[in-house]
């Protein structure tokens, strides 16, 4: 069965070959609570998986930059941002210390920044959803043991 797909092309030419569809979601968080002699644990889990989703989307940035070039390859700097972000590490720790899971308080706080993010007045601030939302899926993925796509 053949089927034609058309679309905006990155540049010009004509592409024959299969297609792979990605759908990338925010995964489904089961509401998990932790003991208090866990929290310290759970909150070092959580710094675990920023530093993994940093590594990874490192990596991606590089092979972004070999592939496409330095400037375009600058997108993933907000991402990158946002891992780091001192307000959002506090917020989720603050989840965390009230006996929620790592997965579950990135959770809540990201669909929170998400929801924040959509409705303010700028329109520049309204575009960084979709980075929050690639954050949110890729330290969920993390947390939760699912693969990195």
């Amino acid at each position: 069965m053949e089927n034609a797909l058309r679309g905006m092309p990155a540049s010009p030419g004509i592409v024959v070959g299969p297609v792979h569809l990605l759908r990338c979601e925010v995964p489904d968080v089961p509401h998990r609570t932790v003991p208090d002699e866990a929290v310290p644990a759970e909150i070092e889990r959580f710094h675990s998986a920023l530093e993994r989703a940093k590594e990874r989307l490192l990596h991606v940035r590089t092979r972004a930059e070999g592939h496409v070039g330095s400037k375009e390859a600058e997108i993933f700097d907000a991402q990158l941002l946002i891992l780091e972000d001192a307000t959002l590490t506090g917020e989720v720790e603050e989840f965390v210390r009230e006996n929620r899971s790592a997965e579950h308080a990135f959770d809540v706080v990201m669909l929170e920044w998400r929801r924040r993010f959509a409705r303010h007045t700028h329109a520049m601030m309204r575009e960084k959803v979709s980075d929050l939302t690639d954050v949110h899926i890729r330290v969920l993925s993390i947390l939760l043991g699912l693969p990195d796509h």
